[in-house]
């Protein structure tokens, strides 16, 4: 996982990025080919958006999920899993008001807002 990291110094600094970009197991071009601009731990320093890029094998169960708290996530996927909804329900449980799920293997999204859960297709 990365951009966390980024995202909870800036909040120990006072400051809380409206929304967090979440990519869950997407391809990613290797760090070590990247600008450093293009590194998620970077993307706060460079005036990009909060960004994180995780992969379902990383160790999230166990993640303490609040520096996402009080954040709108919007979050995209290789692919719909079960998991991948826990996931999305840990950052609601953990204070993110709004949370949009989208997969690039099917044309649906959940939105999770006003205490509940909406699916489109």
């Amino acid at each position: 996982m990365r951009g966390h990291k980024s995202i909870i110094a800036a909040r120990r600094d006072g400051l809380k990025p409206s929304t967090i970009f979440f990519e869950v197991d997407l391809p990613q071009i290797p760090l070590e080919k990247r600008f450093p601009f293009e590194d998620p731990e970077n993307y706060l320093q460079t005036k990009q958006h909060a960004h994180v890029e995780m992969s379902m094998a990383d160790e999230w169960r166990t993640m303490d999920w609040r520096f996402a708290s009080g954040c709108h996530v919007i979050m995209q996927a290789d692919q719909w899993s079960d998991e991948l909804v826990e996931l999305a329900e840990k950052l609601v449980t953990a204070g993110a008001p709004m949370v949009f799920v989208a997969s690039q293997s099917t044309p649906e999204m959940l939105h999770f807002h006003d205490g509940a859960w909406e699916a489109y297709a």
